[in-house]
C-alpha cells in the first residue's frame, strides 16, 4: 500500500497489519531481516502466543509481543495507528533495556509519540538524512562495542556495576570516536575538565555509554556538517555531558528546553532514533536538555546532567563503593537457598 511508503525511511523492520494480523504493508528493511511473512500473509504465525495475541486498540499504548523468526527470538513493539496494527522489530537492544520496570509508565506516551512521528514522516518534505546508512551502521557498531565492554567488565568485580567517568570516556574515545571519524564524522573531544576529578566520579557503565552514544548520533544527524564536540564538564555536585553541533534550523534559534521533543517536527527521524535515550534519562533522573543560539558555528548544545551524590547507583555513585567478589558470591548463594 502506497500510503505507508514513508515507513521505508525507518531502518527497522516494520509490518502494518489489518484484521486477523493480515500483513498489508512491510517496509523495505524487512527484506534484510526476514523473507516472510509477505504482504497478505499472517504475521500471527510468528507470534509465540499465536492467534491469542490481542490486536491493539486505539490509545491502548504499546504492547510487547514475543516472536520467533526461524531460530531468532525477538520482542516486537505493537501499537495502533490509523486503525491498523503496527509491529516494529528493533534490530538493536535499546528498547529491551529501556522498556523494563524503569519506563513502564511511559508506555502510552511512546505510542502517541510514534504515531506523531509517523504523521510527520508521511509528509513529502520529510527526508532521511542518513540516506547511505552511515549512522545506522555506526549505531550497530556502537552497540556491539558497548556489549563487549560490558561483558568484559562482568568478570571484574571492581568495575562490575560502576565505571569511573574518566575511564568511560577513555573507552568512548578509543572505541567510538576513532571509528566514527573514519566513517566520515568529525568528532572532537575536550576532556580536560574531568581528567583529574573524573577518577573519583562513578556512574552506571551500561546506561551511560548507551545514552552518550545515542545522543552523539542524534547530534550528528541534526548537524549541518557532521562536526561534533564532546565535552564533559564537572560542575561540583554534577557532571554535564555535552554534545555541541552546528544546527541550521532558524525555527529553533533561541530555544532551550528539557528533553528533545522540540526537535520532532524538524528532525522526525533523528528524534525517532533518540527516543529511547531521552526516556532512559527521564527514568534515571538524568536531566537531558538542549540550548540553541543563532551563532554561525556550534550553536546547538545537547547535554545531560548526572548528580554525583545520588544514593541510587544507577543514577550516580559519587559516594558509592564497589561490591567485592566475596559479597557477590555470598549474595548469589543466599538467593539460591532462600526457599
Amino acid at each position: 500500500m502506497s500510503s505507508f511508503d514513508f515507513l521505508n525511511k525507518i531502518n527497522m523492520p516494520i509490518f502494518v497489519c489489518g484484521n486477523e494480523w493480515k500483513v498489508i504493508f512491510r517496509n523495505s528493511f524487512c527484506k534484510k531481516y526476514t523473507t516472510a511473512p509477505r504482504v497478505n500473509g499472517r504475521l500471527s504465525k510468528y507470534f509465540v502466543d499465536g492467534k491469542n495475541t490481542v490486536f491493539p486498540e486505539k490509545k491502548s499504548g504499546i504492547d510487547f509481543v514475543a516472536c520467533m523468526f526461524g531460530d531468532r527470538y525477538r520482542i516486537a513493539m505493537v501499537f495502533e495507528y490509523k486503525s491498523n496494527a503496527v509491529v516494529i522489530l528493533p534490530t538493536l537492544l535499546e528498547y529491551d533495556f529501556l522498556f523494563g520496570e524503569l519506563s513502564l509508565k511511559l508506555n502510552k506516551d511512546f505510542a502517541n509519540t510514534f504515531c506523531e512521528i509517523f504523521d510527520l514522516l508521511s509528509e513529502e518534505k520529510s527526508v532521511n538524512s542518513d540516506r547511505y546508512g552511515v549512522l545506522e551502521k555506526l549505531r550497530s557498531y556502537y552497540f556491539g562495542a558497548i556489549e563487549n565492554y560490558i561483558a568484559f567488565l562482568l568478570f571484574d568485580s571492581e568495575k562490575r556495576v560502576l565505571g569511573q567517568v574518566c575511564r568511560l570516556y577513555e573507552f568512548f574515545l578509543k572505541n567510538i570516536v576513532k571509528v566514527s571519524n573514519k566513517s566520515g564524522l568529525k568528532i572532537e573531544t575536550r576532556l580536560t575538565s574531568i581528567e583529574e576529578g573524573g577518577k573519583n566520579i562513578y556512574t552506571d557503565t551500561l546506561y551511560f555509554t548507551f545514552v552518550l552514544s545515542g545522543i552523539l548520533l542524534f547530534g550528528a544527524e541534526i548537524s549541518k556538517d557532521k562536526k561534533c564536540i564532546v565535552e564533559p564538564i564537572s560542575l561540583g555536585e554534577k557532571v554535564r555531558h555535552t554534545i555541541k553541533v552546528t544546527c541550521k534550523c532558524p525555527e529553533l534559534y533561541g530555544k532551550t528546553g528539557v528533553g528533545l521533543n522540540d526537535f520532532k517536527e524538524f528532525y522526525p527521524m533523528g528524534y525517532f532514533n533518540v527516543i529511547p535515550y531521552e526516556a532512559l534519562c527521564s527514568a534515571l533522573g538524568w536531566r537531558l536538555c538542549y540550548d540553541i543560539t543563532d551563532a554561525e558555528e556550534m550553536n546547538c548544545a545537547v547535554y545531560f546532567d548526572i548528580d554525583n551524590d545520588n544514593e541510587m547507583l544507577f543514577k550516580s555513585a559519587g559516594a558509592a563503593s564497589n561490591i567485592t567478589a566475596e559479597e557477590l558470591v555470598a549474595d548469589i548463594i543466599s538467593r539460591l537457598f532462600l526457599f
